[in-house]
């Protein structure tokens, strides 16, 4: 299904936009990398832990956002060779084997890690600095994110976002307690917590890749239709709501307002409440979009129906005879010869034509004048489409004549029709003059060539009778009981 050119060209500025955030992304967790490792060097205190009293990102973590960084980087190039893209996956994968081995040194508490291996970074902090277990986590994370995102398969793109959304996650955590002020340099337990800037750097990185051009990600997100709209403004106010109640709830608990259970119950309340609200207003801008909607869509079809019949009518206008209104000469070439594909394609197919002219009418339009002339050929024409069968056909082929194609009518049907027609112009209350017609007849035949041969024997047929004296039936063959009044 095609889309339509304003949507096309609404999406093609998202996506711009999204992508420069995503090279953005690059930029700023390798500034922030850069700038740790200046802090531990020259020993800037700020550059290594944002705000005195909160805990310093390890060396080896900044190292490797560095990484991370320069590799998405070099996979965010519009023109991405293979040498490139292994390059990307390198520089990722040394994160990767970085962050296994902090978590092998955790895990097996041998103190087997990066940095305690260079004498520089070793001494230059002491185990309060060491990385965190959820920072090693993170890079295991992000790099594995960054080696499937350099892929060119689907389950490789797949695997990178699963990988990007799991690391995204895990630094919320940290950033949000940050957020909320709590005791971020005790930790969790045994365990290091995260830096604040490594979380912040994480949830960036990750961003970068859920978003960057190509993912099913921005895919959504970037869409012109109600879709992409719902995410777009609906996803920021979700997030800021829950936090900001996340900061109500802590400030009366802190105050003395009430205690944990009731601060629990009153987030729950008040996050359910703002999730309706929000659904609610959501919901009203998508009704009132379907309503727009289906009002396009009823004067759609309403112009589709006017539409339809200004084609009929005009179709049918290109094939009827502006004086007379029964068909011309064109539809009636067209019913001859569909009627001859007919009689060629089924053995027991037959038809008939009469070819009939008014009698002596140019007489009549030298006594009377040509208006009067018009009246009796509407007249006639009347006469033969009120009394002829449904299924026939009257057409006015020129002038003063007039072609009637019988389907499925032989010799003796299409006589007997044409006497009726005669006898019925014969006996009409004409005003100026009587008023009469000669009729020819011609039956089809599978021997018959085109339909120009049969009305050429029509035409023969209706010589014949206005030779025999007018008003009168023959048929194609001379035959002794031609009909005369």
């Amino acid at each position: 299904m095609t889309t339509p050119p304003e949507h096309d060209a609404r999406e093609a500025v998202l996506n711009a936009r999204f992508e420069r955030w995503s090279t953005a992304a690059a930029v700023i967790v390798t500034t922030v990398g850069t700038s740790v490792l200046v802090g531990w060097t020259l020993r800037v205190e700020v550059l290594k832990r944002v705000l005195p009293g909160l805990r310093a990102m390890n060396a080896a973590t900044a190292a490797s956002l560095i990484l991370c960084g320069f590799s998405l980087a070099l996979l965010r190039e519009s023109r991405l060779t293979r040498r490139r893209r292994l390059t990307a996956q390198l520089l990722a994968f040394i994160v990767v084997l970085i962050g296994l081995a902090n978590v092998a040194g955790a895990a097996s508490g041998s103190g087997f890690a990066v940095d305690h291996f260079v004498p520089s970074m070793r001494d230059a902090f002491d185990v309060h600095e060491e990385m965190a277990t959820s920072t090693a986590i993170g890079l295991i994370l992000f790099g594995m994110a960054l080696v499937y995102f350099a892929g060119e398969s689907k389950l490789s793109h797949h695997l990178s976002q699963l990988f990007s959304t799991a690391g995204t996650m895990l630094a919320l955590v940290p950033l949000i307690a940050y957020l909320y002020g709590a005791d971020m340099v005790r930790g969790f337990g045994a365990l290091v917590p995260m830096a604040l800037h490594t979380a912040g750097s994480f949830v960036v990185l990750g961003t970068g890749l859920l978003i960057a051009p190509g993912t099913r990600a921005i895919k959504l997100v970037s869409r012109a239709d109600q879709g992409g709209k719902i995410v777009r403004e609906f996803f920021p106010p979700v997030v800021v709501t829950i936090i900001a109640l996340g900061f109500v709830s802590l400030f009366g608990q802190r105050v003395g307002w009430y205690d944990t259970e009731m601060g629990a119950a009153l987030l729950v309340s008040a996050s359910i409440i703002a999730l309706a609200g929000l659904l609610w207003w959501n919901a009203t801008l998508i009704s009132s979009a379907d309503r727009r909607r289906l009002a396009v869509e009823e004067a759609l079809r309403v112009s589709e129906s006017a539409l339809r019949a200004a084609n009929e009518a005009l179709a049918l206008q290109v094939r009827t005879d502006s004086l007379t209104r029964v068909r011309n000469r064109m539809a009636l070439d067209e019913e001859l010869s569909r009627a001859m594909l007919n009689l060629h394609r089924y053995e027991t197919e037959i038809f008939s034509v009469l070819m009939l002219d008014v009698d002596n009418f140019k007489q009549f339009n030298d006594s009377f004048g040509h208006l009067a002339g018009d009246e009796v050929l509407k007249t006639v024409a009347q006469l033969f489409a009120t009394t002829c069968r449904a299924t026939d056909i009257v057409g006015r082929y020129g002038g003063e004549e007039f072609v009637v194609l019988l389907p499925h009518t032989a010799e003796a049907g299409a006589r007997e029709i044409a006497e009726r027609l005669r006898v019925a112009v014969e006996r009409h209350d004409w005003t100026d003059a009587p008023i009469t017609v000669s009729i020819g007849i011609a039956t089809a035949s599978s021997l018959s060539i085109d339909a120009d041969e049969v009305l050429h024997e029509a035409d023969t047929a209706l010589y014949h009778a206005k030779q025999s004296g007018r008003n009168r039936v023959s048929y194609a063959v001379p035959s002794p009981v031609a009909t005369g009044t």
